[in-house]
């Protein structure tokens, strides 16, 4: 018909051809609608509807745009949003947030009405609404920063291959790195001032410490297992300088300062500080051997202080061919063997121990 409004239109096994605008209350079809013109719906004209239903597919060569919801009448069905060319063969799909004024440029994802992802574009982040993000796969990323807590129930690597057996792993083949002063290159905790919370004021704590290594007991399943070399800290050797490079003092192991105490200790191959002084000297926390050239004049070792090296232990020797004896004398009252002082002549040596008060047991 021309000219004519109709309030039904009903196609089945024919064709309805719209030339010019289209405008119904209700549209079936059971076949194709074909539009001839420039419009919105497929190559044709303009089509308006309240509600349209399709039994087949819809083909849209332009824009879409629709004022309320896109949902499936199917009440345990799911709606597949796909970018390929047909049925739900996958391509690009770009969800591109409106202006808004709260939230403009972003994208929500909802389940039973509540977000649970969200892409927040004044931030520029992803956020899950503190919900888990799984993958079997690989996250290529840049710089990772977590603010808030990590947990990983399973093994960290990097560099490399993941290591079996192993919980925190780096692997060759991590980013070269360059070897700064006072930096680890493997691990580092940097030198900072750091903020303890206590539970209440006066706490005290049997152990404070920044790294911790807590017992580990091991058991096995099934077979018997057995080691003949087990440790709670395990370091396999000082660094080894390769190529184009030269270590003058390798150390497997390095204190720089303070005190190191040991409960127990054994020592396949012991080497002990030892210094020569030709000098009045007072005797620091690192010393063990101090040898003394005493040639020049009489010469006094001054120990630190009792109280704060309980259990260190010194060998002083008059070192030189000298008539000059060595005076070792205790910090302030603190005394040697009960006395005040002690003489050491050439060529003679004396070994003393703190007992952590007042006194330095000759030994």
């Amino acid at each position: 018909r021309t000219g004519t409004t109709v309030d039904l239109i009903r196609a089945v096994a024919t064709t309805v051809d719209v030339v010019g605008a289209l405008t119904a209350t209700s549209l079936q079809l059971s076949t194709h609608l074909t539009c001839s013109g420039t419009g919105d719906i497929g190559d044709g004209a303009s089509a308006n509807f309240r509600d349209m239903f399709l039994d087949g597919d819809a083909t849209i060569g332009g824009d879409l745009s629709v004022a309320g919801a896109i949902f499936n009448t199917t009440a345990v069905g799911s709606q597949i949003i796909a970018g390929g060319v047909s049925g739900n063969a996958g391509a690009n799909i770009l969800l591109l947030g409106p202006s808004h004024a709260s939230l403009a440029n972003d994208i929500q994802f909802k389940a039973g009405g509540t977000v649970v992802a969200a892409w927040d574009n004044s931030a520029s982040l992803w956020d899950f609404q503190g919900n888990a993000v799984s993958t079997t796969g690989t996250v290529n990323t840049g710089a990772l920063t977590v603010t808030g807590d990590a947990i990983v129930s399973d093994q960290v690597t990097i560099g490399g291959a993941i290591e079996a057996g192993s919980i925190f792993n780096i692997e060759p083949g991590v980013a070269a790195r360059d070897l700064l002063t006072s930096v680890g290159l493997g691990f580092h905790i940097e030198a900072d001032t750091w903020d303890i919370n206590a539970a209440g004021n006066g706490e005290t704590v049997a152990i404070g410490s920044l790294a911790f290594f807590g017992i580990p007991t091991w058991t096995s399943v099934g077979t018997t297992f057995t080691s003949t070399d087990a440790a709670t800290v395990h370091i396999q050797g000082a660094p080894v300088g390769s190529t184009n490079v030269t270590l003058t003092n390798p150390r497997a192991f390095y204190v720089e300062a303070g005190l190191s105490e040991v409960q127990e200790f054994k020592a396949t191959g012991l080497a002990l500080n030892r210094v020569s002084k030709s000098a009045n000297y007072i005797a620091t926390v690192g010393d063990y051997g101090i040898d003394v050239d005493a040639s020049g004049g009489a010469r006094t070792i001054t120990l630190p202080a009792a109280t704060d090296r309980a259990g260190m232990i010194l060998n002083i020797k008059n070192d030189v061919s000298t008539a000059n004896a060595v005076t070792v004398d205790g910090d302030g009252t603190d005394t040697i063997d009960f006395a005040l002082t002690a003489t050491v002549p050439f060529p003679q040596a004396i070994t003393i121990q703190s007992d952590g008060v007042s006194n330095w047991a000759i030994r």
